[in-house]
């Protein structure tokens, strides 16, 4: 008798515990029939989500991954560097001067520049001297460094 007793209270709590399964959320790691075989066999009331919008998952609370990078012209030479243009390669124009007037790059020292990631066309020298130019791809959070000797 004891034996079927415990049958009994342990049927019941299996049937209520297979009631709340329908109400159980399923992400993106259940497989395709788990959510399935939760699911009543009847109809869901008017009120009910759709399944459909009930397995997109929700919008992500982390913030974007950065789209910026940053270029380093490192300055091997003897002279310091007054020129440096940045154009992004899908523009037809030269390049704007990055450089604010009167500053430059001293023989040895380095200048970080933030740009967007990309494409880039670099150019860096002396004014009225020389330039050298480079194409230079920047991943998003990246840095590349032009070293000019």
């Amino acid at each position: 008798m004891r034996v079927s007793a415990r049958h009994l209270i342990l049927a019941a709590c299996l049937l209520s515990l297979s009631g709340c399964a329908s109400f159980l959320p399923f992400g993106r790691g259940a497989s395709p029939g788990a959510e399935a075989a939760a699911t009543p066999a009847s109809p869901p009331p008017s009120s009910a989500v759709p399944a459909s919008s009930a397995a997109t998952p929700a919008p992500s609370a982390l913030p974007a991954a950065p789209q910026t990078g940053t270029i380093e012209i490192v300055n091997r030479t003897q002279q310091a560097l007054d020129l440096v243009t940045m154009a992004q390669c899908s523009s037809n124009a030269p390049g704007a001067s990055s450089l604010p007037s009167g500053q430059s790059i001293a023989p040895g020292a380095t200048r970080s520049f933030p740009v967007a990631a990309g494409c880039w066309n670099v150019g860096v020298g002396v004014t009225n001297v020389s330039e050298a130019r480079q194409r230079i791809e920047v991943q998003p959070a990246g840095t590349v460094q032009y070293v000019i000797n």
